[in-house]
């Protein structure tokens, strides 16, 4: 449930290390907190979502469950969906692939191809349409960031 990779280059000359991190960390922690507003904003919809869609609302365990978390090194931010207590499965997972009814695989079965209809369709990747959005703000906000906070 992921993007492609975004690229944000340093002025030339410089590395990571010519940076202040605590700058580029807080760049890194609002981007991600509008991304995950922006992604619990997508799938906030109470209603019973069709195919293609974004999911819909039904307990907002799923909406509660997107977390942004910046990496340990201040290199990277992650948006995404975590397991939390209240779900016994990732099911997030099986909203945005779809899934089988339980046990529509027999004891012989010998191919990879798997047996029986999907009972729920596949419903929009609300991660990676969030992603998109976003790409050209998080790109200007990181070099701003960069600007910033260039150590003298």
């Amino acid at each position: 449930m992921s993007a492609d990779f975004l690229e944000v280059r340093t002025p030339d000359g410089f590395t990571f290390w010519d940076f202040d991190k605590k700058v580029i960390r807080s760049a890194l922690r609002e981007v991600g907190k509008d991304v995950r507003k922006a992604a619990r904003q997508r799938i906030s919809k109470r209603a019973v979502s069709k195919p293609g869609e974004p999911p819909g609302r039904q307990s907002g365990e799923m909406q509660r469950s997107i977390k942004a978390t910046v990496s340990r090194s201040g290199h990277s931010v992650w948006v995404r969906p975590t397991l939390t207590k209240r779900m016994r499965e990732f099911y997030p997972a099986f909203v945005v692939y779809g899934h089988r009814g339980p046990r529509t695989d027999s004891a012989n079965q010998q191919s990879k191809k798997r047996k029986g209809n999907k009972v729920a369709q596949p419903r929009e990747n609300f991660m990676q349409v969030v992603a998109e959005e976003y790409r050209k703000r998080f790109q200007d906000r990181l070099e701003d960031a960069f600007v910033e906070g260039i150590k003298s």
